[in-house]
């Protein structure tokens, strides 16, 4: 099974600024990461959510504009990192 490609290897014209060092981009790892940093960060210091998840925001978006991921990949890292923040967070509440 072809690996599909990343979209600075996908689209001719465009001048890559970094280039991944692997080559799966689905999910976005770096987003998945943030978003369960932010979930978590974010229930242990209400104050600081909006900053956390702002953050988290424009990591995913840095992703696309970089050309290393697409938006579902971001979309898919959001949704898995923010599944194991919760998860994370009501099991050790247990």
């Amino acid at each position: 099974m072809a690996v599909p490609l990343r979209p600075y290897q996908a689209m001719r014209d465009f001048k890559a600024v970094i280039e991944a060092h692997d080559q799966f981009s689905f999910p976005s790892g770096h987003t998945t990461a943030a978003l369960m940093f932010a979930g978590i960060i974010g229930s242990y210091y209400p104050g600081w959510i909006e900053t956390t998840y702002l953050w988290a925001s424009l990591i995913g978006l840095s992703r696309i504009l970089l050309g290393v991921h697409y938006p579902g990949d971001v979309a898919a890292g959001a949704l898995l990192g923010s599944v194991l923040a919760w998860f994370s967070l009501t099991m050790t509440a247990s």
